[in-house]
C-alpha cells in the first residue's frame, strides 16, 4: 500500500532538482513553484513512470536489493523501451537523480 505523501513528496523533490533545469520546462515555472503540479508533467515519462516506482520502492525488501539501484535500472529499461528520443533522454539521463529522491524517501516512510 503507497504511503499517501510519498509520491506527492517524490513530485515536489523532482521538480525542484530535475524539472527545474529541463529544457522543456514552460517559462512561468521556477524553483519557488515546485511545490504546485506543473502542466507539462502529464506528457513526462518521469511522471508516468512516477506511481510505479512508489509502489516497487515501498514492496521491495531493502535486504534483498538496493532500491535505488533496481528503480535506476527500471528508469533505464523505459528509456531504452521508448520509442520517443526526447522521452527516452529524459528517463535515461535522469534515471540516477529519480531513483535516488524515491529510494531515500522510500527508505524514511
Amino acid at each position: 500500500m503507497r504511503h499517501p505523501n510519498l509520491q506527492h513528496a517524490a513530485e515536489a523533490q523532482i521538480r525542484a532538482h530535475i524539472c527545474s533545469k529541463c529544457p522543456r520546462q514552460p517559462w512561468e515555472f521556477r524553483d519557488d513553484t515546485a511545490a504546485v503540479a506543473w502542466r507539462c508533467q502529464r506528457a513526462c515519462p518521469i511522471f508516468q513512470m512516477l506511481p510505479h516506482l512508489v509502489d516497487r520502492a515501498e514492496l521491495l525488501d531493502p535486504m534483498l536489493c538496493s532500491r535505488e539501484q533496481l528503480l535506476r535500472h527500471e528508469l533505464e529499461e523505459a528509456g531504452r523501451s521508448e520509442a520517443s528520443r526526447i522521452r527516452s533522454t529524459l528517463l535515461n539521463h535522469n534515471a540516477a537523480d529519480v531513483a535516488h529522491i524515491v529510494a531515500d524517501l522510500a527508505e524514511d516512510t
